[in-house]
C-alpha cells in the first residue's frame, strides 16, 4: 500500500524504541546549560521496509535547544510492526511519534517533598 497519500497510523504497535538510556544520552548539553529540565518533540516519519522509520520530520518543539535534532536521532530506534492490532498494515503509511525527554527527580528530593 504504498501511495502518495500517506495513510496515518494512529496507533502503531511497535517492535522496538529507543531506551531510557539512550534518551539521557542524547539530552542536548545547550539545554543542560539552559536549566531545561523536561520537553516533547513529536515526529512525523513514514514506516519503512522492515517497519524503520524513514523521512522523519520535526512537527513539534516547544524548545529549541537541540531536542528535535536529538529526537530525530532517537527516531531511527524506533521499528514499528508490520501490522496493527486491527490487521492494517503498517509499511507505506506515516505516524506521529512523540518523545519526551526528561530527566528523573532524585530520590532524596522526592522523599523530601514528600515529608513536608
Amino acid at each position: 500500500m504504498l501511495d502518495s497519500e500517506k495513510r496515518l497510523i494512529g496507533k502503531p504497535q511497535w517492535a522496538a524504541l529507543s531506551t531510557g538510556e539512550a534518551v539521557v544520552a542524547g539530552f542536548p548539553e545547550q539545554a543542560v546549560q539552559a536549566g531545561v529540565g523536561a520537553t516533547r518533540v513529536v515526529l512525523s516519519c513514514d514506516v519503512a521496509k522492515e517497519g524503520r522509520l524513514q523521512a522523519c520530520r520535526i512537527v513539534e518543539e516547544p524548545v529549541r535547544l537541540g531536542f528535535g535534532q536529538a529526537a530525530l536521532v532517537l527516531g531511527g530506534m524506533f521499528r514499528a510492526r508490520p501490522w496493527t492490532t486491527k490487521g492494517l498494515p503498517t509499511i507505506g503509511g506515516g505516524v506521529r511519534v512523540p518523545i519526551r525527554f526528561g530527566f528523573p527527580s532524585e530520590p532524596s528530593q522526592a522523599s523530601e517533598g514528600a515529608t513536608r
